[in-house]
């Protein structure tokens, strides 16, 4: 990562090779989905531009530690909306707790 520095309080981090020292350890990040089965290996997967541009660009920042929980059906409500809104607040729950 040549021409990369990072600064905190003014001051550069130094890292181990020459590579930037990380601020932070990991990333979690929620999104919301308008459709459905944007994972990898299902139906939208391909169309997914959100999850993998959030990894690529911390890892470039030394974080590969990227975790994602999306709650999807937001277009069409109903119960799958809500099956949807369930399982995100359980992968919450359990990605706290671990």
């Amino acid at each position: 990562m040549l021409g990369f520095q990072q600064y905190a309080g003014g001051q550069a981090l130094a890292g181990r090779n020459g590579d930037p020292q990380a601020l932070l350890d990991d990333v979690r990040h929620l999104g919301s989905r308008g459709d459905y089965g944007y994972e990898p290996g299902e139906r939208m997967a391909q169309a997914n531009h959100v999850e993998p541009h959030i990894r690529t660009v911390f890892g470039y920042l030394g974080i590969d530690d990227v975790h994602g929980i999306a709650a999807e059906y937001d277009e069409f409500g109903g119960e799958r909306l809500q099956a949807s809104l369930s399982q995100a607040e359980q992968d919450i729950d359990a990605l706290v707790a671990a």
